[in-house]
């Protein structure tokens, strides 16, 4: 019930565009907290990250900006489908454990790139019309 009642209040926040953090209830001693942002994930900060589309309220993202995992929330018509975005593997994705490796872009409400910011790594996520997002495929590396 807690969880439902957090996960209800990062999107309400969410979705009024407004700045917050709150601490998830882990045991260890990472930062855990949520950052909520439009358009583009920080660079630093806190592990997670919640980041709307910057034109509309009706797509978000999380970012684990440790491990490059991202989920996409599109609210239709009063229902919310959450789903995990793959990742196409590649040679050059170093991940440090305990750091920030990732970051987030959402151009629009159907394009966004992952970028890990140690290696200029780049992936990108197309959606098409009236569809989910699929899985991200490397653009180009640095």
């Amino acid at each position: 019930m807690k969880k439902s009642l957090f996960l209800l209040l990062v999107a309400c926040f969410s979705l009024f565009g407004f700045q917050a953090a709150a601490q998830d209830n882990k045991s260890d001693n990472r930062d855990l907290s949520i950052n909520m942002s439009r358009g583009v994930s920080t660079p630093a900060g806190p592990r997670y990250e919640i980041v709307s589309t910057p034109d509309n309220n009706l797509v978000w993202f999380k970012i684990d900006k440790e491990t490059g995992e991202v989920w996409a929330a599109m609210n239709n018509m009063g229902t919310t489908a959450i789903s995990k975005m793959g990742k196409e593997t590649t040679l050059n994705d170093e991940a440090p454990s305990g750091k920030i490796n990732y970051q987030l872009i959402v151009l629009d409400d159907s394009h966004v790139l992952l970028l890990n910011i140690h290696t200029g790594t780049t992936w990108e996520c197309y959606r098409r019309p009236f569809s989910n997002f699929g899985d991200f495929k490397k653009m180009w590396m640095e």
